[in-house]
Formats: structure tokens, C-alpha cells, sequence
């Protein structure tokens, strides 16, 4: 996204086009295709959740940018013949770094249910490893029928660490926000 509204033109359609493409596919599925293509496993769902991951925020880097890269010290930058990497990592970067953290803090519940989904599907982490994807399936629907509170532990425990990271994102959003720094009531 940084990049991509920096450098503007052909290479943000480009780029723009690709996050596209990516965020036109259902990610449950992306993921499993993926899985597949690298073998069931703990590193193939990582790795998979991490391609999945990439370009999430990119549309909304972006628009930040398109913003920032007119203040006047970047221009100032500019016209002092700063490098374009540094005006990139030294004057727009730190201004994008609030808003990466309450990214990366709102995407870590969508790799949680994506790890579990694939765990429970039978293709992210095996067996005997812990997952909540796995404490919910196989073993554990055999006693959905005649003892359902022993997959209400994990469901629980899964549904309050998702809670838990939506919450710190807001949290954080609110406390990093430059547009909301001003409107918090004491």
C-alpha cells in the first residue's frame, strides 16, 4: 500500500488490480487450496495464513498515503532531493505505523478462526498438536451428541481470544487515532 500510493501511475493500478483479485476470493477456500498445494500441516497453514494475510491492508495503507505524501515536509523532502525510499521509510512510514498496529491487531482474529477452520477440516495442524480446530472435530464430534459441554471449552476459549484481539484493536484505534485524539471524553 506504501509503495503502491507512492509511486502512483501504472504500478498502483497494477498493484491495486492484484489486491483485487485477492480479496475476490473467499479466503476459507484460498486457504485450503493452499494447504493442499503445500501439505497438510502446522508450517503449511502458516504459510498459508501468512500469503493470506498479504495485501489485507493494503487499500487502507493506501488511501493514508495518498493523503500524507502531500503534507508539506514531505514536500520539503522533495524538494531538498531527498531519496524516494527515504521519504518513504523516514517521513510517510512512521506517520502509517499507528495504523499497521491496529491492522495487524484486527487481522490476528482472522488467522485464528482460519487456523481452527483449517484444523478442523482436517488440514491445518494434526493431530496430537494442539488446536482448537482439532478439539473440535474428530475425537471431539463423536461427543457433541452425548456430551456437548467438552466442546464447549474450546468454542468458548476460541470465541474470547477473537473477542479479546477485536477489542485490543479498537482499543488501540482509539488511542492511536490522530482524528480521535480530540473527541475522548475524560
Amino acid at each position: 500500500g506504501l509503495s503502491s500510493a507512492y509511486i502512483g501511475g501504472k504500478f498502483d493500478l497494477y498493484v491495486q488490480r492484484l489486491v483485487d483479485a485477492k480479496q475476490a476470493m473467499p479466503t476459507l477456500i484460498l486457504a485450503m487450496m493452499l494447504v493442499t498445494l503445500f501439505g497438510s500441516g502446522m508450517w503449511a497453514a502458516v504459510i498459508a495464513i501468512g500469503i493470506l494475510g498479504i495485501g489485507g491492508g493494503s487499500r487502507v495503507v493506501r488511501s493514508s498515503v495518498l493523503s500524507i505524501k502531500q503534507e508539506m515536509y514531505v514536500e520539503a523532502a522533495k524538494a531538498i532531493g531527498a531519496n524516494p525510499l527515504r521519504i518513504m521509510f523516514h517521513h510517510i512510514l512512521p506517520q502509517v505505523t499507528p495504523l499497521l498496529i491496529v491492522l495487524a491487531s484486527i487481522s490476528i482474529p482472522a488467522a485464528i478462526t482460519t487456523e481452527a477452520s483449517l484444523s478442523f477440516l482436517g488440514l491445518g495442524v494434526q493431530p496430537p498438536a494442539p488446536s482448537w480446530g482439532n478439539m473440535l472435530s474428530g475425537p471431539g464430534r463423536a461427543y457433541m451428541v452425548s456430551a456437548p459441554w467438552l466442546i464447549l471449552a474450546p468454542g468458548i476459549a476460541l470465541s474470547l481470544v477473537v473477542l479479546a484481539f477485536n477489542m485490543l484493536g479498537d482499543s488501540l484505534r482509539d488511542v492511536l487515532d490522530p482524528r480521535l485524539r480530540g473527541s475522548r471524553k475524560s
